[in-house]
């Protein structure tokens, strides 16, 4: 999925290098993270955990979320 870099911009004042992130979710909770200094993804993480369907479909499953510098939202279900 593309996002658009002008939404991300709008709402904060991060270099593009910042929205950048990586987490890895292992039967929903997180194995793997680069998303310390990125609020983008703790705010992802923090819409998923609150969704109780999201939650249920994380159960038994490895789930791979990242976004790169060109604004490309990436996830890979095992």
């Amino acid at each position: 999925m593309t996002l658009q870099k002008h939404e991300f911009e709008a709402i904060g004042n991060r270099e593009v290098s910042s929205y950048t992130f990586n987490l890895e979710l292992r039967n929903g909770e997180v194995i793997f993270s680069t998303i310390k200094g990125t609020a983008v993804a703790r705010d992802l993480l923090l819409v998923l955990n609150e969704n109780s369907e999201v939650v249920e479909w994380l159960k038994d499953k490895n789930v791979k979320i990242n976004m790169g510098k060109s604004f490309e939202l990436h996830l890979q279900s095992q």
